[in-house]
C-alpha cells in the first residue's frame, strides 16, 4: 500500500489480525482511544482486527509504503470494514 504525505486512511476494522510492515517512510497509527503511535521504515506492528477500530495517516514528508498481511480474511467480502469516527478523536496530524 502506498500512502502520499499527509494522506489519511479512514477509520476501519478488519475481520481478523493484520501484520503491517513499513517498507518506506512513516505511518502514524491511531487507535479508537485516540492514542497515536508512529512507525518508521523497517518497523512492524500487528492490528488485532476483530472489531478493533483504528485509522492511520502518513505523518512524514515522503511517500509511505507498507505491506499488510491479512489473517482470517474471508473468502468473499471485504478485508477492510469502514467504521464511524470515535467521539472526539480525529485522525489529522496534531
Amino acid at each position: 500500500v502506498t500512502v502520499q504525505p499527509g494522506a489519511q486512511i479512514p477509520w476501519h476494522t478488519h475481520p481478523g489480525p493484520v501484520f503491517v510492515t513499513i517498507a518506506e517512510g512513516e505511518l502514524t497509527y491511531v487507535s479508537s482511544d485516540c492514542n497515536r503511535r508512529r512507525y518508521e521504515a523497517g518497523t512492524a506492528f500487528v492490528d488485532t482486527g476483530h472489531g478493533h477500530v483504528h485509522a492511520a495517516y502518513n505523518s512524514g514528508k515522503t511517500v509511505t509504503v507498507f505491506l499488510a498481511t491479512f489473517l482470517e480474511a474471508p473468502e468473499t467480502g471485504p478485508i477492510t470494514i469502514p467504521a464511524d469516527t470515535p467521539a472526539n478523536c480525529q485522525i489529522s496530524p496534531r
